[in-house]
């Protein structure tokens, strides 16, 4: 079984094709496809904007909604990648195929898919490099090259208008009714270009565990009536910053208590206030996630490949990920919650229900 998916962005075009081993050369030849001159009668594309839209239409949006909210908030203009591949959602992805423009696309299609000399290729599989080779010399090798004009995306490379002089608080309005808010509180720690970040976004992930750990508190023993909660620290490879945001839906009459709560927590961890076990468990689950066995795995390995030669991020052993986990400390914590829990690096956004006069 085969599977296929492409996407345009603001900093990257990719192709994915993904198959089973014994489909190895039609995988290859689908990636080829990509490649050639493409155009599709306009009849089609409005046949294809109706229908697409009908079927998007009934999906449930709000949580792509305020996502996309939450990066407008802050001037994000790259879509985050999920399962490596960047797709917009929710109500912004219907206006933009509303508004698809048939000629303007293949044009920009065209101009991005000649010049199979300007893209990096990626393998990954149980196979033999002598077994992939004379397929990639056959079907990719044999593409016409073009003459292309590289733009310049350093302009948009990185979003100008974003402060970190917080607290910055927004309340957005669905135009679909909610029984219920979601609300997200994010931390940003300032941009970075180290190749050595690696070890604060490995301390972000433990952090954000051991976190996530002390907020269950709210729905398992305080009874607060929460969904979708939960914590989430990275790195931001487009934006060249670390983020760690608490992420809760809830009753609109429990958010200000709610938000009292997670005050609290915040105080709890920069005081050290944590329970020896929790962060135990917290550093058990992010070492085994970065174990070398974990790390060989294709999806996984396919991401560090495309970090290493994408972001020019230094390429390590990868017992180094575990090893350094192992030793981090609760004072590292502590550390982390007083580095990062600073009301000049807060951005806070609310969705709510369609906004009564």
């Amino acid at each position: 079984m085969l599977n296929s998916s492409a996407y345009i962005d603001y900093y990257e075009s990719s192709v994915q094709v993904k198959g089973d081993l014994s489909s190895a050369e039609e995988l290859v030849q689908i990636l080829s496809l990509y490649f050639r001159p493409v155009h599709v009668e306009d009849a089609t594309v409005e046949a294809w904007k109706e229908e697409t839209l009908a079927a998007r239409s009934e999906e449930k949006s709000l949580q792509a909604d305020f996502q996309n909210a939450i990066r407008h908030s802050v001037g994000d203009r790259a879509i985050p990648p999920l399962f490596n591949l960047r797709s917009l959602k929710g109500k912004e992805a219907l206006e933009g195929i509303s508004k698809t423009n048939a000629p303007k696309s293949y044009q920009i299609y065209n101009q991005l898919f000649s010049s199979p000399q300007d893209w990096t290729f990626l393998i990954t599989g149980n196979m033999a490099i002598q077994e992939i080779i004379p397929l990639v010399q056959t079907y990719l090798s044999n593409i016409p090259q073009k003459e292309t004009t590289q733009t310049d995306c350093s302009s948009i490379h990185h979003s100008p208008d974003f402060s970190l002089q917080g607290p910055k608080k927004q309340t957005v309005y669905s135009a679909t009714p909610m029984e219920n808010v979601m609300y997200q509180a994010s931390y940003y720690r300032g941009r970075s270009n180290t190749k050595n970040r690696w070890k604060e976004s490995l301390s972000l992930e433990v952090f954000s565990e051991l976190t996530e750990i002390m907020l269950k508190r709210l729905r398992h023993e305080k009874g607060f009536s929460i969904y979708n909660y939960g914590t989430y620290g990275h790195y931001n490879l487009d934006e060249q910053r670390h983020q760690f945001s608490f992420l809760i839906t809830c009753q609109p009459d429990e958010l200000t208590p709610i938000q009292k709560e997670i005050g609290l927590i915040i105080n709890e961890l920069k005081k050290g206030k944590i329970i020896r076990e929790y962060f135990l468990r917290a550093k058990e689950k992010i070492s085994v996630k970065y174990a070398s066995d974990n790390l060989r795995k294709h999806r996984t390995m396919q991401q560090l490949l495309f970090e290493h030669l994408r972001y020019e991020q230094d390429w390590k052993n990868l017992n180094l990920y575990q090893n350094f986990i192992n030793t981090l400390t609760l004072e590292d914590m502590i550390g982390m919650a007083n580095t990062y829990f600073k009301d000049n690096n807060k951005v806070e956004v609310i969705m709510k229900g369609e906004e009564r006069l």
